[in-house]
Protein backbone atom coordinates (compact mmCIF):
# COMPACT_ATOMS: atom_id res chain seq x y z
CA UNK A 1 0.00 0.00 0.00
CA UNK A 2 1.29 3.44 -0.92
CA UNK A 3 2.33 5.62 1.99
CA UNK A 4 0.68 8.94 2.73
CA UNK A 5 2.63 11.98 1.54
CA UNK A 6 3.55 14.93 3.72
CA UNK A 7 4.19 17.72 1.21
CA UNK A 8 6.16 20.70 2.53
CA UNK A 9 6.15 24.18 1.02
CA UNK A 10 9.18 26.36 0.30
CA UNK A 11 11.59 25.97 3.23
CA UNK A 12 14.34 28.34 2.01
CA UNK A 13 16.90 27.25 4.56
CA UNK A 14 14.58 27.51 7.57
CA UNK A 15 15.80 24.25 9.10
CA UNK A 16 14.54 24.97 12.63
CA UNK A 17 11.02 25.65 11.37
CA UNK A 18 11.13 22.49 9.28
CA UNK A 19 12.00 20.48 12.39
CA UNK A 20 9.12 22.11 14.25
CA UNK A 21 6.72 21.38 11.41
CA UNK A 22 7.72 17.72 11.23
CA UNK A 23 7.30 17.42 14.98
CA UNK A 24 3.86 19.01 14.85
CA UNK A 25 2.87 16.65 12.02
CA UNK A 26 4.17 13.71 14.07
CA UNK A 27 6.13 12.70 10.99
CA UNK A 28 7.37 9.10 10.95
CA UNK A 29 9.38 8.03 7.88
CA UNK A 30 8.18 4.45 8.22
CA UNK A 31 4.58 5.64 7.90
CA UNK A 32 4.72 8.72 5.66
CA UNK A 33 6.82 9.83 2.71
CA UNK A 34 8.25 13.34 2.97
CA UNK A 35 7.93 15.48 -0.17
CA UNK A 36 9.31 18.97 -0.86
CA UNK A 37 7.92 21.36 -3.49
CA UNK A 38 11.35 22.85 -4.17
CA UNK A 39 13.26 25.90 -2.95
CA UNK A 40 14.72 24.05 0.00
CA UNK A 41 17.75 26.34 -0.15
CA UNK A 42 18.81 29.99 -0.16
CA UNK A 43 17.79 33.09 1.79
CA UNK A 44 17.33 31.39 5.17
CA UNK A 45 20.02 30.53 7.73
CA UNK A 46 20.65 26.81 7.20
CA UNK A 47 20.24 25.57 3.64
CA UNK A 48 22.60 22.66 4.13
CA UNK A 49 20.71 21.62 7.25
CA UNK A 50 17.50 21.41 5.23
CA UNK A 51 19.19 19.26 2.59
CA UNK A 52 20.61 17.05 5.33
CA UNK A 53 17.09 16.52 6.67
CA UNK A 54 15.89 15.59 3.20
CA UNK A 55 18.60 12.95 2.87
CA UNK A 56 18.19 11.65 6.42
CA UNK A 57 14.45 11.11 5.92
CA UNK A 58 14.86 9.71 2.39
CA UNK A 59 12.62 12.53 1.20
CA UNK A 60 11.66 13.25 -2.38
CA UNK A 61 11.69 16.71 -3.89
CA UNK A 62 11.14 18.63 -7.08
CA UNK A 63 13.59 21.28 -8.21
CA UNK A 64 12.66 24.90 -7.61
CA UNK A 65 14.07 28.01 -9.23
CA UNK A 66 16.54 28.45 -6.38
CA UNK A 67 17.94 24.95 -6.91
CA UNK A 68 18.23 25.50 -10.67
CA UNK A 69 19.90 28.86 -10.05
CA UNK A 70 22.31 27.21 -7.60
CA UNK A 71 23.17 24.51 -10.13
CA UNK A 72 23.72 27.05 -12.92
CA UNK A 73 26.17 29.01 -10.80
CA UNK A 74 27.91 25.86 -9.58
CA UNK A 75 28.40 24.65 -13.15
CA UNK A 76 29.79 28.07 -14.10
CA UNK A 77 32.33 27.71 -11.31
CA UNK A 78 31.43 30.96 -9.56
CA UNK A 79 28.68 32.17 -7.27
CA UNK A 80 27.47 35.73 -7.51
CA UNK A 81 27.77 37.76 -4.29
CA UNK A 82 24.68 37.42 -2.13
CA UNK A 83 22.72 34.72 -0.39
CA UNK A 84 23.55 32.00 -2.92
CA UNK A 85 27.27 32.47 -2.40
CA UNK A 86 26.64 32.13 1.33
CA UNK A 87 24.93 28.80 0.67
CA UNK A 88 28.02 27.62 -1.19
CA UNK A 89 30.27 28.88 1.62
CA UNK A 90 28.21 26.96 4.19
CA UNK A 91 28.62 23.79 2.17
CA UNK A 92 32.37 24.26 1.89
CA UNK A 93 34.11 21.04 0.77
CA UNK A 94 30.72 19.29 0.56
CA UNK A 95 29.61 21.54 -2.32
CA UNK A 96 30.20 18.86 -4.95
CA UNK A 97 28.17 16.34 -2.96
CA UNK A 98 25.15 18.65 -2.92
CA UNK A 99 25.52 19.57 -6.58
CA UNK A 100 25.43 15.86 -7.42
CA UNK A 101 22.41 15.35 -5.17
CA UNK A 102 20.41 18.20 -6.69
CA UNK A 103 21.29 17.23 -10.24
CA UNK A 104 19.53 13.91 -9.67
CA UNK A 105 16.24 15.52 -8.64
CA UNK A 106 13.20 15.75 -10.96
CA UNK A 107 11.02 18.69 -11.94
CA UNK A 108 7.78 16.92 -10.99
CA UNK A 109 6.41 14.03 -8.94
CA UNK A 110 3.22 12.14 -9.70
CA UNK A 111 0.95 9.73 -7.91
CA UNK A 112 -2.72 8.90 -8.65
CA UNK A 113 -4.75 12.11 -8.74
CA UNK A 114 -1.80 14.24 -7.55
CA UNK A 115 0.99 16.21 -9.21
CA UNK A 116 3.73 18.09 -7.34
CA UNK A 117 5.64 20.80 -9.20
CA UNK A 118 7.50 23.84 -7.95
CA UNK A 119 5.72 26.76 -9.64
CA UNK A 120 2.93 25.64 -11.93
CA UNK A 121 1.92 24.43 -15.37
CA UNK A 122 1.76 25.75 -18.91
CA UNK A 123 -1.87 26.26 -19.99
CA UNK A 124 -1.62 23.98 -23.03
CA UNK A 125 1.66 22.03 -23.10
CA UNK A 126 1.92 18.48 -21.84
CA UNK A 127 3.93 18.19 -18.65
CA UNK A 128 6.81 16.36 -20.36
CA UNK A 129 6.97 19.06 -23.07
CA UNK A 130 7.04 22.01 -20.67
CA UNK A 131 10.39 23.84 -20.33
CA UNK A 132 11.90 23.74 -16.82
CA UNK A 133 11.88 27.54 -16.80
CA UNK A 134 8.08 27.47 -16.75
CA UNK A 135 7.77 24.62 -14.26
CA UNK A 136 10.05 26.45 -11.81
CA UNK A 137 9.04 30.08 -12.35
CA UNK A 138 5.48 30.56 -13.60
CA UNK A 139 3.02 32.53 -11.48
CA UNK A 140 0.76 34.30 -13.97
CA UNK A 141 0.15 33.83 -17.67
CA UNK A 142 0.11 36.73 -20.11
CA UNK A 143 0.75 37.27 -23.81
CA UNK A 144 1.39 33.61 -24.55
CA UNK A 145 3.99 33.20 -21.86
CA UNK A 146 5.99 36.34 -22.54
CA UNK A 147 5.19 37.33 -18.96
CA UNK A 148 4.88 34.85 -16.08
CA UNK A 149 4.79 37.20 -13.09
CA UNK A 150 2.74 40.26 -13.98
CA UNK A 151 0.15 41.55 -11.54
CA UNK A 152 -2.45 42.35 -14.18
CA UNK A 153 -2.39 38.84 -15.64
CA UNK A 154 -4.41 35.90 -14.28
CA UNK A 155 -2.75 33.17 -12.21
CA UNK A 156 -1.64 30.12 -14.17
CA UNK A 157 -4.11 27.91 -12.30
CA UNK A 158 -7.07 29.76 -13.79
CA UNK A 159 -6.24 27.89 -17.01
CA UNK A 160 -5.77 24.47 -15.44
CA UNK A 161 -8.15 21.83 -16.80
CA UNK A 162 -6.65 18.60 -15.47
CA UNK A 163 -8.26 16.11 -13.11
CA UNK A 164 -5.31 15.67 -10.74
CA UNK A 165 -4.73 18.06 -7.86
CA UNK A 166 -1.60 20.16 -8.42
CA UNK A 167 0.43 21.07 -5.32
CA UNK A 168 3.02 23.80 -5.85
CA UNK A 169 5.05 26.50 -4.10
CA UNK A 170 7.03 29.49 -5.40
CA UNK A 171 4.44 32.24 -4.81
CA UNK A 172 4.99 33.58 -1.29
CA UNK A 173 3.38 36.88 -2.22
CA UNK A 174 0.08 35.07 -2.80
CA UNK A 175 0.42 33.10 0.43
CA UNK A 176 -1.39 29.87 1.11
CA UNK A 177 -3.86 29.09 -1.71
CA UNK A 178 -6.28 26.20 -1.14
CA UNK A 179 -8.42 25.44 -4.19
CA UNK A 180 -10.19 22.26 -5.20
CA UNK A 181 -7.55 21.16 -7.73
CA UNK A 182 -4.61 23.49 -7.08
CA UNK A 183 -2.93 24.05 -3.71
CA UNK A 184 -0.16 26.60 -3.18
CA UNK A 185 1.99 25.91 -0.11
CA UNK A 186 4.50 28.79 -0.15
CA UNK A 187 3.32 30.71 2.90
CA UNK A 188 6.47 32.82 3.26
CA UNK A 189 8.33 31.24 6.17
CA UNK A 190 11.62 32.93 5.33
CA UNK A 191 9.79 36.29 5.32
CA UNK A 192 8.52 35.78 8.86
CA UNK A 193 5.16 34.15 8.13
CA UNK A 194 4.44 30.39 8.16
CA UNK A 195 5.87 27.11 6.94
CA UNK A 196 3.08 24.92 5.57
CA UNK A 197 2.62 21.23 4.80
CA UNK A 198 -0.19 19.18 3.32
CA UNK A 199 -0.92 15.61 4.34
CA UNK A 200 -2.16 13.68 1.32
CA UNK A 201 -4.63 12.14 0.57
CA UNK A 202 -6.32 13.54 3.69
CA UNK A 203 -5.76 17.14 2.46
CA UNK A 204 -4.88 18.08 6.04
CA UNK A 205 -3.05 21.39 6.40
CA UNK A 206 -0.30 21.73 9.02
CA UNK A 207 1.52 25.00 9.74
CA UNK A 208 4.08 26.51 12.10
CA UNK A 209 5.00 30.15 12.50
CA UNK A 210 8.43 31.38 11.47
CA UNK A 211 10.77 31.86 14.41
CA UNK A 212 11.97 35.16 12.98
CA UNK A 213 12.02 37.24 9.81
CA UNK A 214 15.12 36.22 7.87
CA UNK A 215 14.48 38.30 4.73
CA UNK A 216 12.40 41.42 4.34
CA UNK A 217 9.84 41.91 1.56
CA UNK A 218 9.50 42.25 -1.40
CA UNK A 219 8.66 38.58 -1.75
CA UNK A 220 10.08 36.63 -4.66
Amino acid sequence: MQKDWLIVGDVHGCRAELDALLAKAEFRPEQTELIFVGDLINKGPDSEGVLERAVAYNARMVLGNHETNFLEQARAGTFRPGSMSRVAEQMGPRLGKWVDYLERQPFWLIRPQLLVVHAGLHPSLALEDTPPRILTRIRTWGENGLFMDREQDPPWYHFYQGDATVVYGHWARAGLVMRERTIGLDSGCVYGFQLSALRWPQRELIQVNAFETYVQVPLD
